[in-house]
């Protein structure tokens, strides 16, 4: 019996680790694609399609989670190394810039009700990333360039 429940508590400490949780859901969408059918037709009413229904939509979700976990913790290195690279370059302007950073975050804490608007908060949150640190090196580079000094060596690029 302990070893019973032991046993499926297992996935979710394993899924619990966060390097390895978009495969752990991954795996379990997987699973569900395949498990649910069978044990539909295992019952005696038999209804496989719905099992089947049932099946790719967790499969579905699943899937789409763990490709959102993944481009998240992609995007979020990306731009750790970028504000890493710029704090080298503008040590003065980065504590500004991370002061905002954290209150925006504390602003932005919300649940999606379905995957269609946590796909459009994924990607809201991903443009606004992007424009935001766009409009960063831009406003550093313009500064460099007001007060003449050759701090950027890709400011031709940035024009």
């Amino acid at each position: 019996m302990l070893f019973q429940d032991i046993r499926k508590q297992i996935p979710n400490v394993i899924g619990s680790y966060t390097p390895i949780s978009a495969l752990v859901q991954l795996t379990q969408g997987f699973r569900d694609l395949f498990a649910i059918p069978l044990s539909e037709l295992r019952k005696e009413d038999g209804q496989l399609i719905r099992g089947i229904q049932q099946g790719a939509s967790n499969f579905g979700i699943s899937t789409a989670t763990a490709a959102i976990d993944a481009t998240q913790r992609l995007a979020s290195i990306v731009q750790s190394v970028a504000e890493l690279a710029f704090d080298i370059v503008t040590p003065d302007y980065a504590l500004q810039q991370r002061q905002r950073q954290y209150t925006r975050a504390s602003q932005n804490s919300r649940v999606a009700g379905d995957f269609r608007e946590g796909m459009a908060m994924a990607y809201d949150t991903f443009s606004e990333g992007v424009r935001e640190t766009a409009q960063t090196l831009q406003a550093a580079a313009q500064e460099d360039r007001a007060s003449g000094g050759t701090q950027w060596g890709l400011k031709g690029l940035l024009r």
